[in-house]
């Protein structure tokens, strides 16, 4: 058998292509024997880092490289017709380090500058970035065997010796396959001839597509979802069988008739070796005063921070002893640059009024609260610095902030801008358990109905499977939820339905498509373009790197999480009405945490629109705990998921005095009280494994990780060591059991305190201008909720609730988003469908020189024509925008031609400069046209314009002239349809409404 290696292989991530995970690759190369495999995705190295890792675990030597797009001229050009004509192939392999670097420059170079259709290379770029590459001449759709198969020979030696020239002799190959194609079997002897001709090699390759032969009916699926195309669609496309990953006696058979094809993959294996350091760090320096280091700088301003939380008094012991701490940890992490470009982001951020704030164990650092990062007492809360690093931890820390969505990308331009090097973070989208099975049934032409009812009968959840659902995979932790027995009945009894569902299952988790991460970003202290492949999405500007967040983190840059939290912006937005309104700043983060007037909201379950508290569980939970103190919602924030929810009823009995609190040991009783007892929090679990057993907190951690995990192995190791430090403490072993069990209970539910805390508080700011500012916070709830119809309307009829109308847009009144009139909310003409902002603004501008808008005609004649079209005057006709003017929406519509037509000739008799009759040089305008005599609308035909352009009606309801009858439905008397689940099933239940629309299925 020969030393073949497979250089020409695709994986999943050449997206809806290659059906190949990269696991089964590295599994199958070794299982053929294999001493070194290649990866070659199209135009991308999104799976070269994981492949590497994957290969050297199993010991494959990994040669990295990339089939890569080809531009036909320069790079820039797109004036191709076609994808086809837009670029060819090429297949480049990296042979060192040099080479490596030179690879990922050309992958971002294709993505950034020369993306046409495909991300695409050109010769210019080849001839700058060629070293330590090996370059092969690729498939049929390389430009040599093109040019064959056009019968231009002369063009096919032209573009050799151009590669030959670049890379050299040594380093460029002509490929040859053999797949039983009979343009290869025509071009094959062309290119022997070729390559004997001009001196080079001849390499073996087979274009791996996907694992194996077996695997051809999937990938012919996998290529119909791809290119929207039926299973039995003659054009649809469908490759080769033979493009599998054949063992060596397969491609001896295969291309064995070419020895020296065979011996110069080995050959280029040996010329490929390729070692990558994971070991060094990339992080960013930040800029600090002349003379003084970082370390010394995070401290002068950490000191400084926490001199100023406490005033004219000295902090006592428990914070200087806590921040020294926590400064040598970091300084010996290397991250006082981390944290110094943190508080700068958050602080240029505060400076702009763009609401920040960490999340998670980010708050739980005395550094961050120091320096006004968090403004979050973490000893106050008792959270844990642990919780976030320790100097036992080998993960990076990572501080992940939320940011107001508005003034988010203003904060990653003004990183961008000063740490020059910044990047997104891809993300790529995999194919889902019930969106493989509708993919599927769509590609085989099932009816929709049916291919529906199959995916319906896969669980939902991010952990969810096929082979979960079908009992083919034992369950672990709360994975049972997860098996269907219905699938797996249909799945035994229908062979159709097992065919649609095996085939979903071998595409299930192959990368789909590739998109953005919603908060990360990577910050580099030189050009990332040096160290990770880029990318772009088409027609956006923004850079991303080609590498998700872990893999990123994993080659030594720094990540950031810079997350859009609507709260936020709602919070900042409230707080903008309210200084416009009264002329005083409320600043959420100083407010008092003990006004028990928001309380009394929260305890009567009157939390719609609040942050985390608006579900009607959540209500329920809220109804029962009754809560009095911020620790009180910080505790249902934390236990109100999966699990710990069989918690809440014992805290809520409990501290209504229902139940005795029970103790549990002397040593941590104190550290429960704060929650009746019950560990709520890992922090808790945390002390609690310390105080009790002496388990370091580290490792305490570790344990609760592993709890969570189910991961027998760790939990078991870790018991004789917690038994020995409970003897030390005085607790007999058979005491010690028992603890140690009840906390393996405890644990699996602990929630993260910090990450509770600090959204608990959010949600007593949110609840705090819903209580006091209750138009100004409905006004900016209801902005920010505008692109949600159902949330629009839900909110509004809340407002009602809390006895805040909103009003109908008006011309004179209205501004671009919700905004505050009197003790009312004012609906945003924005959020007019058909009305966008670039009109609102230029009639905003407008009324600001000509004060009120009399009517129609002055608007027509006022607004910059640009701006406003017919359409969109129309649609603020039809929501009500005029109707304080004179006349009505019939009128106004009948006139609207007119009234433009006039407006536009005022507007060129002004431009002309024309001269009036009566006076030296004044324009006369044109007066305003009559309102036609018609019939004005019905209330009919009021309200159908209005769900058109606003989504509901706000002038009534079409069921008010049916108010008698509405009101002798009884069943229930007051029924809320958002807690139908809930009644008994065939409870008896009467409804009044009106059809908005039909749809036939």
């Amino acid at each position: 058998m020969s030393d073949f290696v497979h250089l020409h292989v695709h994986s999943h991530f050449s997206l809806l292509d290659g059906g190949n995970r990269i696991q089964g690759l590295v599994k199958q190369a070794v299982e053929h024997g294999m001493k070194a495999l290649a990866l070659t995705d199209h135009g991308n190295l999104y799976g070269a880092i994981e492949f590497y890792n994957t290969a050297r675990a199993a010991g494959l030597k990994p040669i990295l490289g990339m089939e890569a797009y080809i531009s036909p001229g320069h790079r820039t050009e797109k004036t191709s017709r076609s994808i086809g004509d837009a670029a060819s192939h090429l297949l480049l392999l990296a042979m060192n380090e040099t080479g490596w670097r030179n690879l990922i420059k050309l992958s971002s170079r294709a993505f950034l500058e020369g993306f046409y259709y495909r991300p695409r290379l050109d010769r210019e770029l080849l001839s700058q970035f060629h070293e330590g590459l090996i370059c092969t001449s690729a498939c049929l759709g390389g430009e040599i065997p093109e040019a064959f198969i056009r019968g231009q020979a002369d063009e096919a030696r032209r573009i050799a010796g151009e590669y030959r020239d670049i890379f050299g002799p040594e380093r460029f190959f002509v490929e040859i396959q053999n797949q039983g194609e009979a343009d290869q079997d025509r071009v094959n002897p062309m290119l022997i001839d070729l390559a004997k001709e001009m001196g080079l090699g001849i390499v073996a390759t087979n274009d791996v597509h996907f694992l194996r032969r077996s695997d051809k009916p999937a990938h012919n699926v996998l290529t119909c979802i791809s290119t929207g195309k039926r299973i039995d669609d003659p054009n649809a496309l469908h490759y080769s069988e033979e493009l599998f990953l054949k063992s060596p006696a397969e491609m001896d058979r295969a291309l064995g008739m070419w020895p020296e094809a065979i011996a110069n993959t080995a050959r280029i294996a040996e010329m490929c070796d390729l070692k990558l350091d994971f070991s060094k760090k990339h992080l960013p320096g930040f800029r600090t005063p002349a003379g003084i280091t970082p370390e010394q700088h995070l401290r002068q301003l950490a000191w400084e921070g926490l001199a100023r939380r406490f005033g004219e008094v000295e902090p006592p012991p428990e914070y200087r002893k806590r921040l020294e701490w926590e400064l040598k940890v970091i300084e010996d992490k290397g991250y006082s640059s981390y944290f110094l470009i943190v508080n700068d982001f958050v602080q240029f951020a505060r400076r702009n009024e763009i609401p920040a704030a960490p999340r998670g164990s980010g708050v739980a650092t005395l550094l961050g609260y120091s320096l006004g990062i968090a403004n979050v007492d973490p000893v106050r809360y008792g959270l844990l610095f642990e919780r976030f690093t320790d100097p036992q931890r080998k993960e990076d820390p990572d501080v992940d902030i939320d940011i107001c969505q508005v003034g988010r990308e203003k904060v990653i331009q003004y990183v961008r801008e000063k740490y020059g090097h910044v990047a997104q973070i891809i993300t790529y989208g995999t194919l889902k358990p019930r969106a493989a099975i509708r993919d599927v049934g769509r590609v085989l032409n099932w009816p929709l109905d049916q291919v529906d009812r199959i995916a319906k009968m896969i669980p939902e959840g991010p952990k969810a499977t096929m082979d979960l659902a079908l009992g083919l995979k034992e369950p672990k932790g709360d994975e049972g939820s997860l098996v269907s027995a219905e699938l797996k009945a249909e799945y035994e009894a229908n062979p159709e339905t097992r065919k649609l569902v095996d085939l979903a299952r071998s595409l299930e988790g192959l990368a789909r498509h590739a998109g953005v991460h919603a908060a990360g970003v990577v910050v580099c202290d030189e050009p990332l373009e040096g160290l990770i492949p880029l990318c772009r999405q088409a027609d956006k500007p923004d850079i991303i790197t080609q590498w998700d967040g872990p893999t990123c983190e994993k080659v030594g840059l720094m990540k950031m999480d810079l997350l859009g939290l609507k709260t936020l912006s709602v919070i900042q937005r409230a707080r903008e009405l309210v200084r416009r309104k009264l002329g005083k700043d409320v600043d959420p983060d100083t407010l008092p945490l003990d006004d028990d007037t928001v309380y009394a909201m929260f305890r009567a379950g009157a939390t719609d629109a609040v942050f985390q508290f608006e579900s009607e569980g959540m209500k329920g939970v809220l109804r029962d705990m009754q809560p009095n103190r911020i620790e009180d919602l910080i505790a249902a924030n934390a236990m109100y998921r999966p699990g710990p929810m069989e918690l809440i009823s014992t805290y809520c009995r409990r501290k209504a005095g229902k139940e005795p609190i029970e103790k549990v040991h002397s040593l941590v009783d104190g550290l429960l009280a704060e929650t009746m007892g019950v560990m709520v929090y890992q922090e808790q679990v945390m002390q609690v494994l310390d105080r009790l057993g002496g388990l370091p907190l580290s490792r305490a951690l570790t344990l609760i990780k592993a709890i969570s995990k189910k991961k027998k192995e760790v939990i078991n190791s870790e018991r004789p060591a917690f038994i020995a430090g409970a003897g030390k403490n005085g607790i007999d072993a058979a005491e010690a059991e028992r603890l140690f069990d009840l906390i393996l209970k405890f644990a699996g539910y602990g929630f993260n305190k910090a990450h509770s805390t600090g959204y608990a508080i959010i949600a007593y700011q949110t609840a705090w201008f819903k209580r006091h500012h209750p138009a100004e916070f409905w006004a900016a709830t209801l902005t920010f909720e505008s692109n949600d119809l159902d949330k629009l309307g839900q909110y509004m009829g809340a407002a009602k609730r809390d006895g805040v109308l909103v009003l109908p847009p008006d011309i004179n009144i209205s501004e671009t988003q919700f905004s505050v009139d009197g003790d009312l909310v004012r609906f945003g003409m924005s959020a007019v469908k058909g009305v966008g902002e670039g009109a609102v603004e230029a009639i905003l501008a407008a009324r600001k020189t000509e004060g009120r808008f009399k009517d129609l005609h002055h608007v027509c004649r006022s607004v910059d024509r640009r701006a406003l079209n017919r359409s969109t005057l129309e649609a603020l006709i039809r929501c009500g925008a005029f109707d304080r003017c004179e006349g009505h929406r019939a009128q106004f519509l009948a006139v609207l031609d007119e009234a433009m037509a006039v407006a536009a000739s005022d507007a060129k008799d002004r431009a002309a400069g024309q001269l009036s009759l009566f006076g030296a040089g004044a324009a006369v305008a044109a007066p305003p046209p009559r309102l036609p005599d018609v019939t004005p609308w019905s209330m009919d035909q009021v309200l159908a314009a209005e769900r058109e352009t606003l989504g509901f009606c706000l002038t009534g309801h079409p069921v008010d002239d049916y108010a008698v009858e509405v009101r002798s439905l009884r069943w229930p008397r007051t029924l809320d349809l958002s807690k139908l689940e809930s009644m008994s099933d065939r409870a008896p239940v009467q409804l009044c409404g009106s059809v908005a629309a039909v749809r036939e299925r």
